[in-house]
């Protein structure tokens, strides 16, 4: 019989030893009353401490461990979802999160409460280092694109078409893997060529098959902020992830005009890659102001997203 308190929390981690740490013993202080819980925590070839660390953890938590050696945080979750046999309820989740005490409950009660959704994000904010938070971090857009936070407001809603739930706090039904959907395993965290937009491709071919999602505030984590990725250069870094990412969700931008006319789509990618490339050279003068330093992200994005375009095609056209 499925039940909504059949509860597995998976996560992936990578040479992050202390920091999981911390997760793992915020995950002993969670309220799993009338719950059914497992953690399944998935060792992605890590040269640290970390089998050990989550072992010692195994009279604290009903934990599973598991080892990935194919390089990439996609290549590990799958492995999870190949191998294990799930609960009624999945939930995904990051390895530098602190949730609220009662996030478990919340999430039971919500898929009780919602029978009609099969997908559901919760909110996630930013634990800064020593509580502060610089100013030109708190935008709306920095705050997502470079510290993961999801704040839709304090009501449940449905996310709109093209709005999809965030990495560290999203559970999905078992049934949505029921024919065989999987991460994809070429973007996503990895050591090398990283893209963004992990989670966003496989909720997106999810919601393909008509499955609905819904923004649940009440489930809450907060997203632990390193103190070294309090940096602009990080962020900008970021931004020409995220711009990738979006390039290879979208996989060929205005495919219509390149089936019909590739050398004007080629042109206008290249005029593109110039204008961003321009605007992003004329914005980091100003990358000092709040304003500026705002105008640099939004930049890169675009460059990178018309860049990478351009490296599908190509790529595209040599098969």
């Amino acid at each position: 019989m499925v039940t909504q308190n059949q509860i597995m929390i998976i996560l992936a981690t990578y040479n992050r030893a202390p920091i999981l740490k911390r997760t793992l013993d915020a995950f002993c202080t969670l309220e799993c009353d009338n719950l059914n819980v497992e953690f399944v925590v998935i060792d992605n070839n890590s040269t640290d401490n970390t089998k050990q660390l989550i072992e010692s953890f195994a009279s604290k938590l009903p934990i599973t461990y598991l080892f990935e050696p194919r390089p990439g945080k996609n290549c590990a979750l799958n492995k999870a979802l190949t191998q294990l046999e799930l609960a009624p309820i999945i939930v995904f989740t990051d390895d530098d999160v602190i949730p609220d005490k009662n996030w478990l409950a919340v999430i039971a009660s919500a898929c009780s409460q919602w029978p009609q959704y099969s997908i559901f994000g919760g909110r996630i904010y930013a634990i800064w280092p020593g509580g502060i938070v610089p100013n030109w971090a708190a935008d709306k857009q920095i705050l997502e694109l470079g510290f993961a936070c999801h704040d839709h407001g304090d009501s449940a809603k449905e996310y709109k078409a093209g709005s999809f739930p965030f990495g560290p706090n999203f559970w999905v039904r078992k049934k949505v893997f029921a024919n065989g959907i999987l991460f994809d395993e070429t973007i996503g965290p990895m050591p090398k060529g990283r893209t963004m937009g992990s989670e966003t491709s496989l909720l997106k071919k999810i919601s393909e098959d008509g499955l609905k999602m819904l923004y649940y505030p009440d489930a809450r984590v907060g997203h632990i902020v390193e103190t070294n990725a309090v940096s602009k250069n990080i962020l900008i870094k970021r931004a020409y992830r995220y711009g990738r990412g979006v390039a290879r969700l979208r996989q060929l931008c205005r495919k219509t005009l390149f089936d019909k006319n590739p050398l004007l789509w080629y042109a206008i990618r290249i005029c593109a890659v110039a204008k961003y490339g321009i605007q992003l050279a004329a914005a980091k003068f100003f990358s000092g102001s709040k304003r500026g330093f705002i105008k640099t992200v939004e930049n890169t994005k675009w460059f990178a997203y018309n860049i990478e375009s351009i490296r599908t095609a190509r790529s595209g056209a040599k098969k």
